[in-house]
C-alpha cells in the first residue's frame, strides 16, 4: 500500500517557475511544494530568506528593486489565495494579508497523555510519580488562537506535592484574540537588544494607538557579556567565565568582529553548555586580530532568579511616548531554605563589600536520606542512604583544608585541621536585586526624528543586608536627534546623540556593542559613569557615491577617549570601492590610534577583491585580505590573509568549493593554512573540513571529514656574558638594550619554552542509507576519530594517538509472508596506546536473526565491552547466547510466545587487586511471554527460568554479578483496564529470586490520552 502512495506522489509532482518584483513579499504557489525543491535566485545568488506555510511561499528581507526568480516542485491543490492590499504603505518593505477562498480554518486540536503512578518498592517507601504531555492548537469557534506545548514529568517522592508552573520543563501555552495574547510557560522579556529567556506569564495587548505588555517569571540564568581577542591558530575551547560555569543552552549569541553567528558543528560555532566553552568550526579561522563577543546566561550557584516588568506604549499620530518598569533579582524565600541562621549573619555583617562568600556545603536531609553523619566538629561519610546530611566540598588546596578525596572508596575523608585540601563549604554570589525605571517620547516627523529617554535605576548588592545602601540609585538621560534631507542628486542624514549616565546608574544588562572597545580604544567594565556625544553625516547619492563622517567624545570612569572618522564609497555597475579612516585619543591609559582602510571589488563570473586595514598606535598591525570568489559550478572562492600584529605575522589562505542540491550530489569543502612568526614563536595550523551528500529515492549518503594539523615552537632569547672581545654583542647604559658588535663581551642565544611536535588529528563520519528493493534495507553510521603525532617528517615511524572509531550497521531483508533475515549492532574502540594511567574502551554488539515464518524467530546475539589500562583490563562485561522463539495463537483472545536461549557470561571486575581474574557463568533459560484478554482486562505476564553454573569465582571477593549457580526465576506481570476509549488503569509488579537483583516492586498507573 506504501508502495502505491510514493508511486501515486512521484507521477503527481508537477513544476513551475514565476518571477517576483517587491512588492510582492506573500506569493500563493499552485499547490503543496516539495519543500527541499524550493529554489530562490536573486541575481546569481541564492535567496534564503524564505518560509513557506502549506501553499504559500512568505519572502523577507526584500528591498525596491529587487527581483525573484523561484522554481519548485508541487502536489496539485485546489485551493486559492487572495491578495489584499498592503499595511504601512509608505514602509520599506511591505506586508500582506491573505484569506483562503476555500473551506475555512477552524477547530481545536488537542492530543496528549496523563500519567499516575503510584509504586511500593521492597524495603522502600512508597513513590509517586506522574507525567504529563499536552498539545494543543488551532482555532476555537469564538476566534481564539491557541498554541502551545506542556510537558511534565518526574514531579517527586512526595504524592501530594504540586509543581509550579514555572517549574515544569519544556512548556508553553499561548492564546491570541483581537489585541490580546497571552503565554503562559515559556516565555521571555526583551531588554535592548537581548533575550531572556524565563519560565512564567506573559500577557500582551495592542491596538493602533496602545500597546500594553506584562511579564512574571523566573530567569534561567543571570545575564554575562564576555569580549576577548582570538588567538591565532587556536579554535577553541575558550571559555567563557570561572570553572564549573554551566550555560543555559540556546541563550548565547556569539559575535565574531561584530558579525552574529550561527550555531553549529556543520555551521560557525558549538558550545559545551556544561564545561561553559565555545569551539569555533573550519569554517571560521580564528587570528589574534578577531575580537569576539558572546552574550549568553548562566545558571548560578545557589537559587533561582525572579524577573517581573511591565511596558506601556501610546502612539498619537507623530508622538509615541512610553514606559518600562523592570526589575530583577535573587528569590529572598527561596534562600532563606538553603541559607543557615549563620549565613544569613554573615550576609548582613558584609553588606556590599564583596561579591563572593563561602557558605556551609552541608545541608541535613532526614534520617536515612544523606551520606554523612556529623560527629564532633566534622562529618564522617556513612554510606549512600545511611547517614542525615548531604554535604558538597570545595577545593582550596594543599594543607588549606580539613580533608581530602579518597578515590577507591569515593568520600571524602577527615584528616585535621589544616591537614587536607578540602573543606565543607560551597561558594556563592552575594544575593542581589535591580530594577530600572525608564520613560520617554519619540517624535517621527518629516523634517526630524528624535528621542528623548530617562533611566533611573535601584540596584541592591545585598538584598540580606541594609548597609551600604546610600548609593543604589542612579540616572541615565540618553538624546537623539536625527534629519533627512532630500537632494537632487541624493539624500543625506544628519544624526546627533547624547547619552549620559552618573556614577551609581546600572543599565538592565551590561552588554556593550560588539566592537565597543575596537570603536573608542578603550577597555570596557562596569562603568562608575559614563558620558558619550556623537554627530554623524551620511550621504547617498544616485550617482552611485556614499560618504560619512562621524565625530565623538567618550568619557568611562577616569578614561576618556575622542574619535572621528570618515568614509568615502563609490559604485559603477560592477565596480565598488571603499575608503575610511579613523582617529582615535585615549586618556587614562594615554594611547593613540590611526586605522586606515579600504575595499576594492569588481563582481563578474570571477569576483575579485582586495581590502586591508592599517593601525598605528601603542599597538601597531597591518591587515591584507584578497581573493575571487565565483557564481560558477562549485562555486570556487580563494581568499589570503595576512597579518602583522607588532612584529608578529600571520599568513592564512583559506580555498573553498560549494555545491548544494536538494537531489543529486552535493559538496561543500573548506581547507585553511595558518602560519605565525615572530622574534620568539614558530606555529603552523592546517585545518579542512569537507562535506559530500549524495541523494536520490533509493539512496542517500552523508560523508563528513574534518582534518587539522598542528606545530609550534617558543623560545626566549638571552644574552650571555662571554667576555672583552670574545663575543658579538654589546651593552648600551644609555638606552638598556644590546646591539651587535664584533668585538662585543655578549653572545645572543635562545632557549626552547615548549613545542608541539607536528601531528594530525582526525575526525570522519558517514552514514549511508539505502533502499536495495529485494536485497534489503541497509542503514550504516560510522565515525573515526584519530591523531598522528610524530617528530619530524611523516612516515612509518610515526605513532597514532587517541584514535576512536564507532561503526553501527542495520540491514534487514523481508522475503514475504513474514520471512526475512537480518543483521544489526555495532562496534567502537578509543585507544589510548600503552600508556597505563589512560583507559581506553571497547564494545561491540551484534545481533544475528533469521525468521522462516512470521511466527518463528532464531539468532544469536553477541555483547562486549572491556576497559583497559595500558595492556591489562581494567573491567570485562562479556555475553555470547542463542535463542529461539516461537509465536502461538491458540485462542481469539490468548498470544503465547515461548523461547529458549543458552550461552555464556564473563565479569572481570574492576579493582585492582583482582585484575585479570574473571568471574563466568554458563547459563540456559526458557522463556515465556502471554497476553490474554478477558473482558475489559488485559494481562500481560513474561517469565524466565534460568540455569546457572559457575566456572570460577572470585577468591574472597563478593559475587557482584548477580547469578550463582542453581536455578533461579524472574518475572513480570501486568493488568491492564480498559477505562473508555482514552483512558486505562494498569497494575504491574516484578520479582526475582537471583541474588543481588532489584528488589521487587509493584505499581498502579492510571493512563490518560486525549
Amino acid at each position: 500500500m506504501s508502495a502505491f502512495f510514493f508511486l501515486f506522489l512521484a507521477i503527481s509532482f508537477k513544476s513551475d517557475s514565476l518571477t517576483k518584483v517587491w512588492p510582492d513579499t506573500v506569493v500563493p504557489l499552485k499547490g503543496v511544494p516539495l519543500l527541499s525543491s524550493i529554489n530562490a535566485v536573486k541575481g546569481k545568488n541564492r535567496w534564503e530568506k524564505l518560509e513557506v506555510r502549506r501553499d504559500t511561499l512568505y519572502l523577507k528581507g526584500l528591498s525596491p528593486g529587487d527581483t525573484l526568480r523561484v522554481s519548485y516542485l508541487y502536489v496539485p491543490s485546489p485551493r486559492s489565495f487572495t491578495l489584499f492590499k498592503p499595511i504601512n504603505e509608505g514602509a520599506a518593505t511591505s506586508t500582506y494579508r491573505f484569506q483562503s477562498e476555500g473551506k475555512k480554518s477552524g477547530g481545536l486540536r488537542l492530543r496528549g497523555s496523563k500519567n499516575l503512578s503510584l509504586s511500593l518498592t521492597e524495603g522502600s517507601d512508597v513513590r509517586f510519580d506522574q507525567s504529563t504531555y499536552i498539545e494543543v492548537s488551532g482555532i476555537t469557534p469564538g476566534g481564539l488562537s491557541v498554541r502551545g506545548v506542556l510537558q511534565d514529568r518526574d514531579i517527586g517522592q512526595d504524592p501530594y506535592f504540586t509543581k509550579e508552573v514555572s517549574q515544569i520543563d519544556k512548556t508553553y501555552l499561548s492564546a491570541e484574540k483581537g489585541g490580546f495574547k497571552l503565554r503562559l510557560g515559556d516565555t521571555g522579556y526583551i531588554l535592548g537588544e537581548n533575550y531572556i529567556k524565563t519560565k512564567g506569564i506573559s500577557l500582551g495587548y495592542k491596538t493602533d494607538r496602545y500597546e500594553l505588555r506584562g511579564v512574571y517569571g523566573f530567569e534561567k540564568g543571570k545575564f554575562r557579556s564576555v569580549t576577548f581577542a582570538g588567538e591565532t591558530g587556536k579554535q577553541g575551547p575558550y571559555f567563557l567565565g570561572e570553572s564549573g560555569i554551566h550555560i543555559v543552552p540556546g541563550s548565547e549569541k556569539v559575535y565574531l568582529n561584530g558579525v552574529l553567528l550561527k550555531r553549529g558543528r556543520e555551521k560557525d560555532y558549538y558550545v559545551d553548555y556544561e564545561t561553559g566553552s565555545i569551539t569555533f568550526t573550519p569554517k571560521r579561522p580564528i587570528s589574534s586580530r578577531d575580537r569576539i563577543t558572546v552574550e549568553f546566561q548562566y545558571r548560578g550557584q545557589l537559587g533561582r532568579r525572579y524577573i517581573r516588568a511591565l511596558e506601556a506604549t501610546y502612539r498619537m499620530g507623530l508622538l509615541r511616548l512610553f514606559g518600562r518598569y523592570s526589575e530583577a533579582g535573587d528569590d529572598r524565600n527561596y534562600l532563606k531554605d538553603y541559607l543557615s541562621d549563620e549565613d544569613l549573619c554573615i550576609l548582613d555583617s558584609i553588606g556590599d563589600t564583596c561579591s563572593v562568600i563561602y557558605v556551609s556545603g552541608a545541608q541535613y536531609v532526614g534520617q536515612g536520606e544523606g551520606d554523612y553523619v556529623k560527629e564532633a566538629d566534622h562529618f564522617q561519610f556513612v554510606g549512600q542512604g545511611n547517614g542525615d546530611y548531604r554535604v558538597r566540598f570545595t577545593y582550596f588546596g594543599p594543607g588549606e583544608g580539613n580533608y581530602t578525596y579518597d578515590d577507591d572508596a569515593g568520600k571524602y575523608v577527615y584528616l585535621g585541621s589544616g591537614q587536607g585540601e578540602y573543606l565543607p563549604l560551597v561558594a556563592i554570589e552575594v544575593p542581589g536585586s535591580k530594577a530600572n525605571y525608564e520613560m520617554g517620547l519619540e517624535l517621527q516627523g518629516n523634517l526630524f526624528t528624535s528621542l528623548l529617554r530617562l533611566n533611573l535605576s535601584e540596584v541592591d548588592r545585598n538584598i540580606f543586608s541594609s548597609r551600604d545602601d546610600d548609593d543604589n540609585f542612579g540616572k541615565s538621560y540618553d538624546f537623539k536627534l536625527e534629519k533627512k534631507v532630500q537632494l537632487g542628486l541624493g539624500e543625506m542624514n544628519l544624526e546627533l546623540e547624547a547619552l549620559y549616565r552618573d556614577s551609581t546608574f546600572s543599565p538592565p544588562l551590561v552588554a556593550p556593542e560588539p566592537l565597543f572597545e575596537k570603536k573608542w580604544g578603550v577597555d570596557f567594565r562596569d562603568y562608575t559613569r559614563f558620558v558619550e556625544d556623537r554627530f554623524s553625516m551620511s550621504y547617498r547619492g544616485n550617482n552611485g557615491i556614499r560618504t560619512s563622517v562621524s565625530i565623538g567624545r567618550l568619557s568611562l570612569g577616569i578614561s576618556e577617549s575622542r574619535r572621528g572618522s570618515f568614509s568615502l564609497g563609490w559604485t559603477l555597475d560592477r565596480l565598488s570601492l571603499s575608503l575610511g579612516t579613523e582617529l582615535i585619543r585615549a586618556k587614562n591609559p594615554d594611547r593613540g590610534l590611526k586605522r586606515f582602510s579600504g575595499t576594492l571589488a569588481y563582481r563578474n563570473i570571477l569576483t575579485p577583491f582586495f581590502s586591508f586595514e592599517i593601525e598605528k598606535g601603542n599597538t601597531s598591525s597591518l591587515f591584507f585580505k584578497g581573493g575571487f570568489r565565483s557564481d560558477l559550478l562549485l562555486s570556487p572562492s580563494v581568499v589570503g590573509t595576512y597579518i602583522d600584529r607588532d612584529g608578529e605575522k600571520t599568513y592564512q589562505v583559506t580555498l573553498a568549493l560549494s555545491e548544494s542540491k536538494p537531489r543529486g550530489l552535493s559538496l561543500e569543502s573548506r581547507m585553511t593554512l595558518t602560519r605565525r612568526s615572530g622574534d620568539t614563536l614558530r606555529e603552523f595550523t592546517f585545518m579542512s573540513w569537507n562535506s559530500l551528500r549524495y541523494s536520490s529515492d533509493e539512496f542517500h549518503v552523508d560523508l563528513t571529514s574534518t582534518l587539522s594539523r598542528t606545530g609550534r615552537r617558543r623560545w626566549v632569547q638571552k644574552y650571555l656574558y662571554v667576555g672583552p672581545g670574545r663575543g658579538n654583542f654589546s651593552y648600551d647604559t644609555t638606552t638598556s638594550s644590546f646591539y651587535e658588535n664584533p668585538q662585543g663581551d655578549y653572545v645572543k642565544t635562545s632557549i626552547i619554552l615548549d613545542e608541539v611536535s607536528p601531528g594530525y588529528s582526525s575526525e570522519n563520519s558517514l552514514f549511508l542509507e539505502i533502499d536495495g528493493g529485494k536485497a534489503g534495507n541497509l542503514s550504516l553510521d560510522a565515525r573515526l576519530n584519530f591523531g598522528f603525532a610524530e617528530l619530524g617528517q611523516i612516515d612509518r615511524t610515526g605513532k597514532w594517538s587517541n584514535p576512536s572509531y564507532r561503526l553501527e550497521v542495520d540491514w534487514a531483508r523481508w522475503l514475504g509472508k513474514g520471512a526475512g533475515s537480518g543483521i544489526s549492532g555495532w562496534t567502537s574502540r578509543s585507544v589510548f596506546g600503552d600508556d597505563p594511567q589512560k583507559l581506553h574502551s571497547d564494545e561491540d554488539n551484534l545481533t544475528l536473526w533469521f525468521s522462516p515464518s512470521s511466527r518463528i524467530r532464531a539468532g544469536f546475539r553477541y555483547s562486549n565491552s572491556r576497559e583497559m589500562r595500558g595492556q591489562k583490563v581494567y573491567s570485562l562485561n562479556s555475553s555470547r547466547f542463542v535463542f529461539l522463539e516461537r509465536s502461538l495463537t491458540p485462542l481469539k483472545n490468548l498470544r503465547l510466545k515461548l523461547g529458549i536461549e543458552g550461552g555464556t557470561r564473563e565479569k572481570q571486575l574492576p579493582l585492582p587487586s583482582q585484575e585479570e581474574k574473571t568471574f563466568k557463568t554458563t547459563e540456559s533459560s526458557l522463556y515465556a511471554e502471554t497476553k490474554i484478554n478477558v473482558k475489559a482486562f488485559d494481562i500481560k505476564t513474561m517469565g524466565k527460568v534460568i540455569y546457572g553454573f559457575t566456572r570460577e569465582a572470585l577468591p574472597s571477593t563478593p559475587l557482584l554479578y548477580p547469578l550463582c549457580e542453581g536455578l533461579n526465576a524472574e518475572g513480570r506481570i501486568s493488568i491492564t483496564r480498559k477505562m473508555g476509549k482514552n483512558s486505562s488503569l494498569s497494575l504491574r509488579s516484578n520479582f526475582s529470586t537471583m541474588p543481588a537483583s532489584p528488589p521487587g516492586c509493584a505499581s498502579l498507573s492510571l493512563n490518560l490520552l486525549f
